[in-house]
């Protein structure tokens, strides 16, 4: 007994402490995936570039939070016709950075929270609820998942077709996420 309870001290003691307002950026294996339907099949395209600064709370809870995807950085891996449907869709010549700012994140006990925010697609933004589930990861790592469902004529796009129409996707997708927070390096 008296070997668990100086365990469970040691490990309290060597646990890393989070110093509220710390600076933290996004860990090399965040991702963000998205899922849509089509008439033809369901499809999913990546976003394979991501980045972003949080502060956090005592707690390691972001009080501030930017994340940013570069529009042209998602891709399908299925073809260059689906990509390119894809960036028209989400005028990336004109909105090149898909961005969401928390202003604020409701917590409860369960590792549960509500993120509320703005979300901006194709240059229109709006508010977000996001749910998302807290757990914490390998080493200094404090990672995030959810999903959001959305309809891409909110945010102004028209779902791509082709083929004259014979090819269509559906208007709702769902965006898939699981980013990782780590203390940001102080200094160079």
């Amino acid at each position: 007994m008296r070997i668990a309870l100086l365990m469970l001290a040691a490990a309290v003691a060597i646990r890393p402490q989070v110093a509220a307002g710390q600076n933290f950026t996004l860990s090399s294996d965040s991702q963000i995936e998205i899922d849509g339907t089509s008439n033809k099949d369901d499809w999913t395209v990546t976003a394979s570039e991501i980045s972003g600064e949080a502060s956090v709370d005592g707690d390691g809870n972001p009080t501030a939070l930017k994340l940013l995807v570069p529009a042209a950085e998602i891709v399908s891996n299925r073809s260059s016709i689906m990509d390119r449907l894809m960036y028209k869709a989400l005028k990336v010549t004109e909105h090149p950075l898909i961005t969401f700012e928390l202003s604020s994140l409701e917590s409860d006990d369960e590792g549960t929270a509500v993120a509320k925010g703005n979300l901006t697609i194709a240059g229109v933004t709006r508010e977000a609820n996001v749910e998302v589930t807290k757990a914490a990861g390998d080493d200094a790592v404090t990672r995030y998942s959810g999903s959001y469902a959305l309809k891409m004529t909110d945010f102004g796009m028209k779902p791509p077709s082709a083929m004259f129409g014979a090819l269509h996707t559906g208007d709702e997708v769902t965006v898939r996420f699981d980013v990782g927070l780590i203390p940001a390096e102080t200094g160079s």
